[in-house]
């Protein structure tokens, strides 16, 4: 399955044209390396930033987040496509993702689901 594209009969278009702007977003795909996924949406605060984060680990977190019409977060949990599971990271990971801001839209779904990506790597002084 090619990302943001086919169905699989649960009523979300996925993608495909003729079905609603506002439909669910899926990750899942390894070749996609943006780190924002909500259909029709985009974000008016958000942040990347981690450097009090203590944790010595390294790899991707995958968020998955329900966002409100108003654009406010009003879940967000661990995701498959996560390659660390350290407890340090998801839970940076998710207090980040709750922090993040989408812009309103009155015609969104009263909730939509979508991701958020963090990727954590050593940097070498």
């Amino acid at each position: 399955m090619t990302f943001g594209q086919n169905s699989d009969g649960d009523g979300y278009g996925k993608g495909e044209p003729e079905k609603s702007t506002y439909a669910n977003s899926f990750y899942g795909n390894n070749n996609v390396q943006t780190n924002l996924h909500l259909n029709g949406r985009i974000t008016e605060k958000s942040d990347f930033n981690f450097t009090d984060l203590k944790c010595e680990e390294i790899g991707k977190v995958v968020i998955q987040v329900k966002v409100n019409k108003e654009g406010k977060v009003i879940t967000a949990q661990v995701s498959r496509g996560t390659t660390n599971s350290s407890s340090c990271l998801i839970k940076a990971s998710i207090d980040k993702a709750k922090m993040f801001k989408w812009k309103e839209d009155k015609n969104a779904p009263d909730v939509q689901i979508g991701y958020v990506v963090f990727v954590f790597r050593q940097e070498i002084p």
